[in-house]
């Protein structure tokens, strides 16, 4: 008579089964090489080298900006540099030119008190060469000079002639006299020299 086995035998037996199948041996496992810490990939490396060549492009980026600017304040300093150079000339000869029909009369009151031998003319002389030299001194002070002329080569830059004369004594074309005075500014003629022109 053969014995009949239980259900509880029947479930047991694929349990140790399913045991014994998931058991494996040491020698049938299969593990991936390990790498050594300090061994760097080569993507890692690659990405390192990349954010490298971006900063050296912004630096050089940054760099060439930076030159461009400092070449633009350079220029920018030296024209208003010069405009305001000009422009302090441009305000000295304006407001001189106002003034220097007073200077011509301080000239011919000079010139007029000399001709009188009087005491009381010869102490107005001296005022008035007293006042010259003030003016003179402010003048100075603004870079305003008188232009020279006399017996000099005629300059129709600096000379303004309105009499022609023979003389055999002077060169040609030679300033020979000066009926109204002319002043400068630096380069710049606030005034032209009213002359008397030889030959």
């Amino acid at each position: 008579m053969k014995h009949k086995e239980t259900p509880e035998q029947d479930s047991a037996q694929p349990a140790e089964n399913l045991v014994e199948e998931t058991v494996e041996s040491p020698e049938k496992t299969s593990e991936a090489p390990v790498e050594p810490d300090n061994a760097e990939p080569a993507d890692e490396i690659a990405e390192i080298r990349r954010q490298l060549d971006e900063k050296e492009a912004a630096l050089q980026d940054m760099s060439g900006k930076y030159l461009r600017l400092a070449a633009e304040y350079d220029n920018y300093r030296r024209r208003t540099q010069k405009e305001k150079d000009a422009l302090y000339t441009e305000t000295i000869a304006e407001v001189v030119s106002q003034w220097l029909p007073v200077l011509d009369n301080l000239d011919r009151a000079e010139f007029l008190s000399a001709s009188y031998e009087s005491d009381e003319a010869q102490k107005i002389c001296e005022g008035v060469v007293l006042i010259q030299k003030q003016v003179k001194t402010v003048l100075d002070q603004l870079g305003v000079s008188e232009i020279e002329s006399l017996d000099r080569p005629f300059d129709p830059q600096l000379h303004d002639a309105v009499m022609h004369v023979e003389d055999d004594q002077a060169g040609p074309s030679t300033v020979v006299e000066v009926l109204r005075k002319g002043y400068q500014v630096n380069d710049r003629v606030i005034r032209h020299v009213m002359v008397k022109v030889a030959n």
